[in-house]
């Protein structure tokens, strides 16, 4: 059984009121896919090619992690790498790597967006 205030922390719709209302962090984060993703692959795809010769839509992926980066919205709450780690989610090893986008790391053969839910 959880509480009041932890289930009112899961409604999406409440996420910008309770920090105010409950002085806690939400539960229910706005997570999305950050463009530092696009810029590296693009970065592996043409080091791939120079290695190879071989155009690719995506380096295969020889490791069973891959690491993700993804943007948390709202900007600005006291959301950290801490606090997101401590959810026990199966994205693992989450640190800030960019002012705006913390990465973390999750299984290779599933997408970010499988890992989260």
């Amino acid at each position: 059984m959880i509480s009041l205030a932890d289930l009112l922390r899961r409604i999406p719709e409440l996420q910008l009121l309770i920090e105010e209302t409950l002085g806690a962090a939400p539960l229910s984060l706005h997570v999305a896919y950050a463009d530092q993703n696009n810029i590296e692959r693009a970065e592996r795809i043409q080091q791939h090619t120079a290695k190879t010769g071989e155009i690719v839509f995506d380096v295969p992926v020889t490791t069973p992690e891959t690491t993700t980066y993804i943007g948390i919205h709202p900007h600005g709450r006291k959301i950290t790498a801490g606090f997101l780690n401590s959810l026990d989610r199966p994205i693992k090893n989450i640190r800030p790597a960019h002012p705006k986008y913390p990465a973390g790391s999750h299984p290779a053969q599933q997408t970010l967006f499988s890992s989260i839910t």
